[in-house]
């Protein structure tokens, strides 16, 4: 720490000696986007606070320069940078910010790092009545980009709210085409018409609805038409949703829009598509595409969110995760997130790709409702642990004619909620490993948990679980039910062959509970 200082007293140096009206702006606005990249490298939420009041002095050091100064481009070249230390003092810091600059910078940071306990706080700025009206647009938008149960609410709302202006009704609208897969009620007929007939090809509205729509396996006629429209990046949104809307079937048209694409992320989408179509062979070709982008920086570091998800996850179906590790870092978002998210928006992530998965048990019976699996539920930010328990539990478990369901279980191709929701069904016990990621998860929460602890309350499926990494679970669900193992002393903290020792005697602690419940 201290690099802020540094750079703060290095600008204030060449203001002294006269560097020079130029030589200043130049090295000051160079000065405010490193401090601006500081703040996702930083652990410390103090420290980061720190840098955004050091990053207020520069942008006043700057306007008071001349008037020929940009600062509001720094900032916003850097926010493109920002991770999830910044989120709360961005909130606490900018988002009530006195100055719009700031509100505005804010916003646009919170929308990349995505995260849902953020959306209260954006919403807040929506509802103020007494923000200016683009901001406040802006600020609806944004919640198309993190989503959540918050974010559906208070946008689907505003939408039925008579006599929105222009500014806030566009944002609202360009919010809810973006987390159109979450929506509950549906967007209105009329607004769908409106949206894919505006004038407009390159409309960012247009293009959110064309690729949500993939998710909600819906209209396959306008995604037909888009296919062929004269803007790029419709074109490779409605190759993303052909392949989730048709499947393999998709695969003859997907190849023609990868052939014909006149832009290298229109192509890097229509790949994005045929691997998720099931041409898993095209990932290295993605990765190639990908690369071709790489010497012009505007076009990586500008990738709207959603596609940095799609290239990510697409990458990592490949057994080798090398590609997918490279682009995560490259594009700041981690694999795992990549995959919750877009399991959340439908299930569209076959997770069967991964060579880390073990071949597949037969599927839970359709008929009836025996339940006989022990579902293990688990963030993928956690795989490793997983792995470990999976390979300590499948040997005395298959001799023993127990069947163990994971979603590494799932099929290439098959719909992820439709599978996890019959494996569900079919409980007998939940082995739950949690981690902070578990806890955060929103897919885990809002789809897996509540129909386990319903189980357990109603049927009396038994409730399993392992502490994996140091989090907070007591003030949960969770915390109800007793931890197998010492909660202050996680899988995580343990040395291997510790950890090992453990894992054994969880497995059989496991065992012995599927022998009372059978």
């Amino acid at each position: 720490m201290g690099a802020h200082v540094w750079i703060n007293d290095m600008v204030g140096s060449i203001r002294a000696l006269g560097g020079g009206h130029d030589t200043f702006i130049r090295l000051g606005g160079s000065a405010l986007q490193a401090l601006m990249l500081l703040v996702p490298r930083t652990k410390d939420s103090g420290d980061v606070g720190s840098i955004l009041e050091t990053i207020e002095e520069h942008v006043e050091n700057l306007e008071n320069f001349g008037k020929s100064t940009h600062p509001g481009l720094s900032l916003y070249w850097g926010a493109l940078e920002f991770g999830l230390s910044a989120a709360d003092p961005l909130i606490r810091l900018w988002l009530g910010h006195p100055r719009k600059i700031y509100r505005s910078v804010a916003l646009d940071s919170l929308s990349v790092i995505g995260l849902q306990r953020t959306a209260a706080a954006i919403v807040a700025r929506v509802n103020d009545a007494f923000e200016e009206d683009d901001l406040r647009g802006a600020a609806a938008s944004c919640l198309g980009d993190i989503g959540g149960p918050v974010a559906v609410a208070a946008l689907e709302r505003l939408l039925a709210a008579p006599g929105l202006n222009e500014p806030i009704l566009t944002g609202v609208l360009e919010g809810l085409t973006g987390l159109y897969p979450e929506v509950t009620k549906g967007l209105p007929p009329a607004i769908i018409d409106k949206i894919v007939a505006s004038e407009s090809s390159e409309s960012e509205m247009k293009i959110r609805l064309v690729h949500s729509m993939g998710f909600r396996r819906e209209g396959e006629a306008i995604l037909r038409a888009a296919l062929h429209d004269s803007e790029p990046m419709l074109r490779g949104a409605a190759a993303l949703s052909l392949a989730r809307t048709l499947g393999s079937a998709a695969v003859p048209l997907l190849r023609v829009a990868a052939r014909e694409a006149t832009d290298d992320i229109e192509r890097a989408l229509a790949f994005c598509g045929l691997i998720w179509a099931g041409e898993t062979g095209r990932i290295k070709e993605l990765h190639q595409v990908l690369c071709q982008l790489r010497p012009r920086s505007s076009e990586i570091w500008l990738l709207h969110p959603r596609w940095k998800r799609e290239f990510v996850a697409a990458l990592a179906a490949n057994p080798d995760q090398t590609y997918a590790e490279a682009w995560s870092d490259v594009l700041r978002v981690e694999i795992s997130v990549c995959q919750e998210k877009l399991a959340v928006w439908g299930g569209a992530y076959p997770v069967g790709f991964s060579s880390r998965r073990e071949p597949a048990n037969p599927a839970p019976p359709t008929a009836g409702r025996s339940c006989d699996l022990i579902f293990i539920s688990y963030s993928h930010a956690d795989e490793d642990l997983c792995d470990e328990f999976l390979k300590m539990l499948r040997p005395t478990a298959q001799k023993r004619g127990l069947r163990i369901w994971s979603d590494h279980q799932i099929p290439i191709g098959a719909i992820w909620r439709d599978e996890i929701e019959q494996a569900l069904a079919h409980a007998r016990i939940a082995v739950l490993l949690v981690s902070p990621d578990f806890l955060n998860s929103s897919f885990v929460l809002e789809n897996e948990l509540p129909p386990l602890l319903e189980d357990a309350k109603t049927r009396g499926a038994r409730i399993f679980w392992i502490a994996c990494r140091p989090c907070n679970v007591r003030d949960t669900e969770i915390g109800k039910f007793q931890c197998v193992n010492q909660p202050d002393r996680p899988l995580s903290t343990l040395a291997k062959k510790d950890r090992d020792l453990e894992l054994l005697r969880i497995t059989q602690e496991l065992l012995k509970v599927s022998r009372a419940t059978a």
